[in-house]
């Protein structure tokens, strides 16, 4: 199966951020929609990650994890998926930057590899060179 790896965003509070990076993504739930899938959410685009909708401001201050993502074969998932369709297949999505794992995997294929912190009063944020 493909090992691809890409460096992918995924925007949460400060305290679920500092979990994560403590103790990895195992036994996380997703507290927001599923609409390609069950499982872990990741984005190529660091301002999507920063949405409100998922790096919730706390005081002003929004929270992104910079993850190392086994994204391996990809298929197009939707709102049912829950597994990927053979083993070669190790990540859903929407085919345009939304990435998908299923909560059964490895623990080596998600990565935290560091957490930034940014003023949600910035109109633009670069993603790090």
């Amino acid at each position: 199966y493909s090992t691809e790896r890409q460096l992918l965003y995924h925007g949460c509070n400060a305290t679920v951020a500092m979990d994560i990076a403590l103790s990895g993504y195992h036994d996380m739930g997703s507290k927001n929609g599923r609409l390609w899938g069950h499982g872990v959410y990741f984005t190529s685009d660091v301002n999507l990650a920063l949405d409100i909708n998922y790096a919730t401001p706390v005081s002003g201050i929004q929270t992104v994890l910079f993850c190392d993502v086994l994204v391996g074969g990809r298929e197009k998932s939707d709102k049912s998926w829950r597994a990927p369709s053979s083993p070669e297949i190790r990540s859903g999505g929407n085919g345009r930057g939304i990435y998908v794992k299923p909560f059964a995997y490895a623990a080596s294929d998600i990565v935290p590899i560091g957490i930034a912190i940014f003023d949600e009063r910035e109109e633009e944020v670069k993603p790090p060179a």
